[in-house]
């Protein structure tokens, strides 16, 4: 038994984080069922494609695997002035095969979170970056 801590970038490493390996949530290097349990804290808001990343947890799992989430709760966030993300986008972006940190869920972000003046530590992040990087919320679950 073993507990692998990860990130999904290699530049948290030098910012207090405890993971010891990096990859990408939809990209996990592990085999079929290697673990009895996935924890993920504050990631699926920031994936591209939320179908995707869930299928590969869902690969990694063991059969009657659990995976534990914690999701941002949009009324105690920045994400107070979003709507929640449909299901619909959700297949909308899993038929699109979105891999790609793309400028859709910008305009949305832009508006409602950084022309409020909400999240200080996102305000001088250029629109690149924070596509690039996945510092932003995609995704809104309610």
């Amino acid at each position: 038994d073993r507990t692998v801590l990860s990130d999904g970038y290699q530049s948290h490493a030098d910012n207090r984080s405890i993971a010891k390996v990096f990859f990408p949530a939809d990209q996990i290097p592990y085999q079929d069922g290697s673990f009895s349990f996935l924890l993920s804290e504050h990631v699926l808001e920031h994936v591209p494609n939320v179908y995707k990343t869930l299928k590969e947890w869902n690969r990694v799992l063991e059969q009657n695997g659990v995976l534990i989430l914690f999701l941002p709760h949009p009324a105690r966030t920045f994400d107070c002035y979003r709507t929640e993300t449909s299901l619909e986008h959700f297949r909308e972006e899993e038929k699109r095969g979105s891999d790609a940190f793309e400028d859709l869920h910008w305009e949305d972000w832009k508006t409602n979170v950084l022309d409020r003046k909400l999240a200080p530590q996102y305000w001088n992040l250029p629109k690149d970056e924070a596509l690039k990087t996945g510092s932003l919320h995609r995704h809104v679950f309610g």
